[in-house]
């Protein structure tokens, strides 16, 4: 079993081949130079073999992480958010990977927020929300988007709601001003109609 969770954990004085090496020789691989030669070049940390974490970038280190899952052997494989911080070549690269690994028989557990990655490498999903929701990945991936879409700007859903509750005053104790109000009125309607969507599109599902 290999895990890598969403963040980040390593030895601050050990090399990123250093911690390849640790995890491989802690797991009796066999013919280590060459697994971990071949998880640098995969994950383009050949470069920086001999860097230590806290000179890489978030990045970087995020795919020291999950090569130092892929140097281990493993029939059951765990991974919170892997996407995170990769870029999209990345991504492809390392979905396209698990899928064939998938394939010849590794089992999988994934936790993602991205619908392309989540279509490629899955046979079932979970639709978390206050309820579990059994699905297929194509089912999952359409219901991602609706609330991201629907909340648009940097105003979060609970933001939206304290300002309607709590309307802040100005200092010379006057309401606040119609645009505010009409700022938040708008947040919460945006906050309320993703909800719905949400419900909607989960009520239309047959459980996979």
């Amino acid at each position: 079993m290999a895990v890598v969770f969403d963040d980040d954990a390593f030895f601050p004085a050990l090399t990123v081949e250093e911690h390849l090496a640790i995890v491989s020789a802690g797991h009796g691989v066999e013919d280590v130079e060459e697994v971990i030669a071949s998880e640098l070049e995969f994950f383009g940390l050949k470069a920086l073999a001999t860097s230590r974490p806290y000179n890489l970038s978030s990045g970087q280190r995020r795919r020291m992480l999950l090569a130092s899952a892929f140097v281990r052997p493993r029939s059951l494989l765990v991974l919170d958010e892997p996407e995170q911080r990769l870029d999209t070549a990345m991504r492809h690269r390392l979905a396209t990977r698990l899928r064939a690994e998938v394939d010849a028989g590794l089992a999988l557990l994934v936790v993602t927020h991205d619908p392309e990655f989540l279509t490629t490498v899955a046979t079932k999903a979970l639709f978390i929300a206050d309820t579990v929701h059994p699905m297929t990945p194509a089912q999952a991936a359409a219901l991602i988007h609706i609330p991201r879409g629907r909340l648009d700007g940097p105003t979060s859903c609970s933001t939206c709601i304290r300002r309607t509750a709590r309307p802040a005053r100005r200092r010379d104790g006057a309401a606040p001003s119609p645009r505010r109000s009409e700022r938040s009125g708008q947040g919460q309607h945006s906050t309320g109609a993703a909800i719905d969507d949400l419900e909607a599109g989960l009520a239309g599902i047959e459980p996979a």
